[in-house]
């Protein structure tokens, strides 16, 4: 698959074939789960951004923390709202009460509707540092119109297209990940546009729709026809 080339080279290196041999068709998100904020992103104050995953090294919360105490630094008014569980979580509230930054980070802890997390922040951010597929809350963010600040790792940008649909910043660097921040703050337009086209190239290419019409075309057609089809579908469901 050309459109994923990131996916279709990490699949192949797995299943040990050429990348010709792999069809990637990504998670589908249903789009009417999600909606958009009721107020315009960048109204409320301060503005908030959000992330949701487990606390773990590769997820790379710590440089996200770090990120928001070089907002508060600068007296940039800011606040990161962080959803999710797991070992490393304790750790985490410390640092940030030892940093001074409670008043601008909270831990939301287990979310029971991600729908309704997306319409409380106004942009939502992904600081992985290691390489994994598309997360689907990338998708989530964009189908909710959410500009989104993704680290250039796994398939992030896949989705999400510098100066597009979001801003791709290096992984491991709090520096990027300010500016970016502060990017969306001074460009309030600029991050509802981000947003719109976010949900534009979900509607586009990663619905649920797209992934079944994706594996009958390009699997079971072939196998109908005839046609020996890619020896690996990498539909990317969950387990």
């Amino acid at each position: 698959s050309t459109l994923f080339p990131y996916t279709t080279l990490f699949r192949s290196q797995e299943f040990l074939v050429h990348p010709n041999q792999i069809v990637t068709a990504h998670n589908g998100i249903v789009l009417s789960d999600f909606a958009a904020n009721e107020k315009p992103l960048f109204s409320r104050q301060p503005a908030c951004f959000g992330t949701i995953s487990r606390f773990a090294e590769e997820k790379g919360h710590s440089y996200l923390i770090e990120a928001f105490a070089m907002l508060a630094a600068q007296h940039i008014p800011a606040r990161l709202k962080i959803a999710g569980s797991g070992r490393l979580l304790p750790g985490f509230r410390a640092r940030v009460e030892r940093l001074g930054l409670s008043d601008r980070i909270e831990f939301a802890g287990h979310v029971p509707s991600s729908g309704a997390f997306y319409r409380e922040i106004d942009a939502f951010i992904v600081p992985s540092v290691d390489a994994e597929g598309l997360p689907t809350t990338i998708l989530e963010a964009m189908a909710s119109r959410l500009p989104v600040i993704a680290t250039d790792v796994g398939g992030a940008t896949e989705a999400v297209r510098d100066g597009r649909e979001g801003l791709i910043v290096p992984p491991r660097d709090p520096r990027a990940l300010a500016n970016a921040i502060g990017r969306l703050l001074a460009d309030s337009l600029g991050a509802r546009r981000m947003g719109n086209a976010g949900f534009d190239r979900v509607s586009a290419e990663f619905t649920v729709e797209k992934m079944t019409e994706t594996i009958v075309q390009q699997v079971y057609r072939p196998i109908l026809a005839g046609v020996r089809p890619a020896k690996n579908v990498d539909s990317h469901l969950p387990a």
